[in-house]
């Protein structure tokens, strides 16, 4: 009997198992239910409702639609709810705020009698927009008014059940001087979007008063700052040399700068190694752009990354960094400061100890051109100086690097395009080049509007071994089509990443999936993904993942 075996036999057999057999799995005896409503609870993912969840869950988290939202709050008690350790909301819509609100409401429900605590992370911009934050949504209700005959009101009671959250999202410093101390809290973000958000926020929750106190509590225990907004960055800056805090010592660091005329938030590494030890950190995110380029030279960005390094060897210290994410906020056409970086400086001896790096330079699906496309050749040629990197993610392949292919291919004729999709002579491949054609030259009859699917093409024998010529604008203009639909399988990441999202979540960010370009993904991976990887893996004898903006290339698959 399945129920007489071991506890750890028990417990791989529900890992590997979808969730409607674990959902089975559950019925059959109290030991079997405890292990499924760990594995089921312990993480859970709200996506959109069009997402496509896979057969088989991940195994460290389960994804739940926001339509089934309502029917999860009205099963939530408080025995599953000890369950759960962290809830994601990876949503990016307004149309669910009657949802969250609701879910907020159970949550506030079942803290009245447990103390249990959890992360939530909301990384919807536009839902946290209406409904707000879980931990501002629980300060809000948990302040009650005495009123007296004269119509004055004073604070009579105020519970704190925002001391049950390891996370705080905040969108002013205001909102943080107010909550109480928590020796819970862990991660503390704040998004900032506006000087005059304070006068629109409730008067009733801004009728407390700061109380610096339990601020210098809260900035001592917080091991993980996210400033999402330049603003934010500016603010808390202001906040902690208000508050005399000494230099900050944190486990993750996510910080937003732009060098721009109007909220200036240059990145500057005097200011920012004073109040961040950069160099013990774990983990460092860097949102950064400059649109006065023409002022700086186009050097405010390299020239923070230069002072670290040059800071680091007259101290002979290294950086114990582990994950690094480097992203172009609020993308510009201006890319030359993030080839330099990702060149000489990422992808060098001063980021010895990394293991994860995660880059995002462009939100756009247009290339630069070879002049400000990344040098591929030269950066594959660097990567013997990060002898511990585990995981690459380029989220912006198929934009800022796709030019650089040639140089790792030089024994190949033809561009960076028929390197892509032309190399490999398999059946599938032909089959997929043929459909390319096909369905390039109806897009083109159609105007460019890109009404096309797969099953309008029909594949004749005598195509088959058909190369794809880029000399004709319907075949480019396809390939532009295709690598923007690509673009789409981290959508989840892309949507909120300069607002409220981060990189360094990626884990519980899912890669969407559209069975419609998987014809095409195969082929690029055939023609040149693969030896790419392989390339990269013999520079790197710990690499275990790489991924091309959604397409995922794990060691020993």
């Amino acid at each position: 009997m399945i129920c007489d075996l071991p506890y750890n036999v028990l417990n791989r057999i529900v890992r590997f198992s979808d969730r409607n057999d674990r959902i089975k799995l559950a019925g059959l005896n109290r030991e079997l239910n405890h292990i499924v409503c760990t594995w089921l609870y312990n993480t859970i993912i709200i996506v959109d409702n069009d997402h496509e969840i896979p057969h088989l869950d991940s195994a460290i988290y389960t994804l739940l639609r926001a339509c089934d939202l309502p029917h999860f709050i009205n099963c939530l008690n408080r025995r599953n709810f000890e369950f759960i350790d962290k809830l994601v909301v990876n949503t990016h819509s307004s149309e669910y705020s009657a949802a969250f609100s609701q879910l907020y409401h159970k949550l506030s429900e079942i803290w009245s009698s447990s103390d249990h605590v959890i992360s939530f992370l909301n990384y919807d911009i536009l839902s946290l927009r209406v409904t707000d934050s879980l931990n501002n949504y629980l300060e809000l209700n948990s302040i009650q008014f005495a009123e007296y005959d004269d119509g004055d009101c004073i604070l009579a009671k105020k519970s704190h059940k925002i001391q049950n959250l390891r996370n705080w999202f905040m969108f002013d410093i205001l909102d943080f001087l107010v909550a109480p101390a928590s020796e819970d809290l862990q991660r503390l973000g704040l998004y900032i979007e506006s000087n005059h958000y304070q006068a629109n926020a409730d008067e009733g929750f801004t009728i407390e008063k700061p109380n610096f106190d339990n601020a210098k509590r809260n900035l001592a225990n917080i091991s993980e700052l996210f400033l999402h907004s330049a603003l934010a960055f500016v603010n808390f800056l202001a906040l902690i040399r208000e508050l005399k805090i000494p230099q900050l010592q944190l486990r993750r660091l996510s910080l937003t700068s732009t060098h721009r005329l109007r909220n200036d938030a240059i990145l500057n590494f005097s200011q920012i190694i004073n109040q961040f030890d950069l160099n013990n950190l774990e983990e460092l995110e860097l949102k950064i752009s400059c649109a006065r380029h023409h002022e700086c030279r186009d050097l405010c960005m390299i020239r923070f990354f230069a002072e670290w390094k040059s800071y680091n060897q007259m101290r002979n210290i290294d950086t114990n960094i582990r994950k690094l994410s480097l992203v172009h906020h609020k993308s510009l056409t201006e890319t030359a400061q993030f080839k330099e970086i990702v060149e000489n400086f990422v992808f060098d001896s001063h980021f010895l100890n990394i293991r994860e790096i995660y880059l995002n330079l462009s939100n756009t699906v247009r290339s630069p051109g070879t002049q400000l496309s990344i040098d591929l050749a030269k950066v594959v040629n660097k990567l013997h100086m990060l002898p511990e990197l585990e995981v690459l993610h380029i989220s912006s392949f198929m934009s800022e690097w796709m030019c650089g292919l040639p140089q790792l291919f030089p024994d190949v004729s033809g561009s960076y395009r028929d390197i892509l999709v032309n190399r490999c002579p398999c059946k599938d491949c032909n089959v997929a080049r043929s459909s390319f054609v096909e369905l390039a030259d109806l897009d083109k009859a159609k105007n460019y509007s890109h009404k096309v699917a797969w099953s309008d093409v029909q594949i004749l024998s005598h195509s088959l071994g058909l190369l794809i010529d880029f000399s004709k604008p319907e075949n480019v203009k396809f390939l532009q089509y295709i690598t923007s639909l690509m673009k789409q399988l981290e959508l989840i990441m892309e949507r909120n990443l300069t607002s409220s999202g981060t990189m360094l979540d990626m884990k519980y960010m899912p890669i969407s999936l559209n069975p419609d370009i998987e014809p095409f993904i195969k082929l690029m991976r055939h023609s040149c993904l693969k030896d790419i990887f392989q390339l990269i893996s013999n520079q790197l004898s710990n690499l275990k993942q790489i991924n091309f903006g959604g397409i995922v290339f794990a060691a020993g698959s």
